[in-house]
């Protein structure tokens, strides 16, 4: 679990500006808590994409938890004092979600026996491997599997 702090400024009756919190590229539970220094009240918002990809903007009275979609993006955060501005500490607590990332296509793929593949599967495989490094294991496997596939359609 990661937790991050900033400092993010609530205009009166106006929002202050978006405070970019973290850059994520994977699925994360995220809990945010804003806290007004002084004794103005706060609005708070939250921008970020959800699992569905769709773009949210909820509003939250200091504190929220939401999880993220697998996209790359920024997560941020913005903030409105009642009737007054004000400086607001932010803490996030930011916490994989591996557990709800989905199965890749080629891995049901390679459960089968390379004869049993059609030109799908090979195209399914040769997009799983794209952008993964040499030393990558299921890469490896992945490229042996090809070259099966390949030498048995070739007989």
């Amino acid at each position: 679990m990661a937790q991050i702090y900033a400092k993010a400024y609530a205009g009166p009756r106006i929002f202050g500006p978006w405070v970019t919190l973290t850059y994520q590229i994977t699925p994360l539970l995220v809990t945010i808590e804003a806290t007004p220094l002084g004794g103005t009240a706060i609005q708070c918002q939250a921008r970020y994409y959800d699992e569905g990809g769709n773009l949210r903007e909820p509003f939250f009275p200091g504190i929220t938890q939401f999880v993220t979609g697998n996209y790359a993006h920024n997560i941020r955060v913005r903030f409105r004092g009642e009737p007054l501005g004000t400086a607001v500490d932010v803490v996030a607590e930011l916490l994989p979600v591996s557990s709800r990332r989905q199965k890749s296509a080629a891995a049901d793929v390679i459960t089968r026996p390379v004869s049993q593949w059609t030109p799908g599967d090979v195209r399914t495989v040769m997009l799983e491997r794209m952008g993964r490094p040499s030393s990558d294991p299921l890469h490896d496997r992945l490229a042996e599997m090809e070259r099966q596939w390949f030498r048995q359609t070739d007989n």
